[in-house]
């Protein structure tokens, strides 16, 4: 299998990370609580966003296959660090459609969001908050 990033350390505890078919390029930094200068994502930001962003594109993916449109659909996500050992402790995560979605189809968009790849690769020491939210509610 060919690579498929490429991660430089930079000066002061930054990456560069870089998407080899795109080109496409992003910056990480240690956090602030972990000798950095907190100036974009940490890396376990990203692992925290990750799930979000797959939980949305599988919703997505599941949406397209039942011929309905979302509309707007926003992701909010709040992560929880572990002092020691240091890790990822907790992932909130909530998912809210702001326009009408019918009932009928409302269990299996969150089915098919709880069922990505990127939030069944947690470890199950991660603890897992998800929550749901309609507009029509």
């Amino acid at each position: 299998m060919e690579n498929q990033f490429k991660i430089e350390l930079l000066d002061e505890l930054r990456t560069e990370v870089t998407h080899l078919s795109t080109d496409t390029k992003l910056i990480t930094d240690a956090p602030l609580d972990n000798q950095g200068l907190g100036r974009t994502f940490a890396p376990t930001d990203l692992l925290a966003v990750s799930v979000g962003s797959c939980m949305m594109t599988t919703l997505g993916i599941a949406a397209n296959q039942f011929g309905l449109k979302l509309g707007k659909v926003t992701c909010s996500v709040k992560k929880e660090m572990n002092q020691s050992p240091r890790r990822v402790k907790k992932i909130e995560i909530t998912i809210t459609f702001h326009d009408n979605i019918p009932e009928k189809h409302r269990r299996n968009l969150e089915l098919s969001a709880l069922n990505c790849p990127a939030h069944q690769s947690l470890s199950d020491d991660v603890e897992k908050v998800e929550q749901f939210i309609y507009s029509s509610d």
